[in-house]
């Protein structure tokens, strides 16, 4: 067995491609763990074990039709499933409890059950916590911290794609697992506490006075979700693979001398639900990413926009790019202990401040160095002020991660 595990690994180092990065940061983001189960889904896809099953490929016979959908249904569907449970779970709401850096909070266990269709599906992240010195702003994090990570590894596998200038196929179900966490989970939402999407409303509607946020108000919202052009382009690589054994493409809208595509989504954030304005483009086989997101609620209103550049200059060996947020948000103190969660047990609602707001900013320095022919060592460095950002602490904190990326 070990040595057919390492026969999957390397044979997986030997042919990836496409800049895909092992990386490692401080308390495990969600950065780090969609990077590091994408390269992880690469190995198996560049495995011995899968090249067997490429002999059909391109085959238009109706066996091998039938044999690329039983590949995709039996193998890659239950296996992206599980990834995405990962990263929802360890990566999502383990990243917020780690985050605290607090021996008030940690998580106890992860409960993963089989995937579908050879089992039931599901997960939970088990942790405990001190009722007087975690806030509710803090337990609204850890709440929505699984969808939050969804969509970044979504995010990561749109950037990817961008610079293969295909989808692919194999990946397809991951993406759609990811990129749409958030709606499923508000469709299928209930009362039950153990639910996300009932514990987000709850905390939110007893943290600030005018909050009525309900199920049926987030489900509509999170309808926005459907103006995202990677979700159909990735049923139809499904589709494409299945039918001719080839990637799906990734048609753009030509502006200049860039490529184009925009998309839109729901995030949740501790104040309340947002809308972001997605946008690609790529050039050169260089993707950016930039947004602009903002939301109301319970009479706060809130702002912000972000670009991400990684492969803005050539210096040699180097690559150097960047990544930055700024944001307009409340004026809250995170760890504020008026605001404890043992305080919901006490007020009826705890009157959070919705009247001031404050400036925020993220930036950080993104540097590759060749080290081999086929590989480089990955550096971010950077801060941040306090605030919400997707994949970062809620205080002002240091950004760090560190890696290998292989091509």
């Amino acid at each position: 067995m070990k040595k057919l595990l390492f026969s999957l690994f390397a044979t997986g180092i030997l042919f990836a491609d496409s800049d895909y990065n092992i990386i490692a940061d401080r308390y495990f983001s969600p950065y780090a763990g969609a990077d590091d189960l994408i390269m992880s889904h690469k190995l198996v896809e560049n495995s011995y074990l899968e090249r067997l099953t490429q002999t059909y490929e391109s085959n238009p016979a109706r066996w091998a039709q039938l044999s690329r959908t039983a590949e995709l249904m039996c193998f890659w569907d239950p296996l992206n499933y599980f990834t995405t449970l990962i990263q929802h779970e360890v990566f999502g709401h383990g990243y917020r409890v780690r985050s605290l850096g607090s021996q008030d909070a940690n998580v106890t266990k992860y409960k993963f059950h089989i995937p579908p269709p050879y089992g039931p599906g599901g997960g939970a992240t088990h942790y405990k916590y001190s009722t007087d010195r975690t806030t509710v702003f803090e337990h609204l994090a850890i709440t929505t911290g699984g969808v939050e990570a969804t969509a970044i590894c979504a995010n990561r596998l749109r950037m990817q794609w961008l610079k293969k200038g295909s989808i692919n196929p194999n990946q397809s179900s991951l993406y759609l697992n990811a990129e749409h966490d958030l709606t499923l989970y508000t469709i299928y939402s209930s009362d039950n506490e153990g639910d996300d999407m009932h514990s987000y409303r709850d905390f939110l509607n007893h943290t600030y006075q005018g909050s009525k946020l309900t199920s049926k108000s987030l489900r509509t919202q999170a309808l926005i979700n459907l103006l995202d052009p990677f979700t159909y382009y990735s049923f139809y690589s499904w589709y494409n693979y299945v039918s001719k054994g080839k990637q799906g493409p990734l048609p753009m809208i030509p502006l200049g001398s860039y490529q184009y595509l925009p998309g839109a989504r729901l995030g949740l954030t501790p104040f309340g639900p947002e809308y972001y304005m997605e946008n690609f483009l790529l050039k050169d086989e260089k993707p950016i990413y930039f947004y602009l997101r903002g939301g109301k609620h319970a009479g706060m209103n809130y702002t912000g926009l972000g670009i991400e550049n990684p492969h803005q200059w050539q210096l040699g060996s180097f690559q150097l790019g960047y990544r930055a947020d700024l944001w307009l948000q409340p004026k809250i103190d995170m760890q504020d202990l008026r605001y404890a969660y043992s305080q919901l047990d006490k007020r009826e609602n705890l009157h959070a401040n919705t009247s001031d707001s404050r400036f925020g900013v993220s930036i950080s320095l993104i540097a590759q160095k060749k080290l081999w022919s086929d590989g480089m060592l990955f550096v971010q460095l950077g801060a941040k002020t306090p605030g919400y950002v997707p994949g970062e602490g809620l205080d002002s904190s240091l950004i760090f991660r560190v890696g290998i990326t292989l091509w």
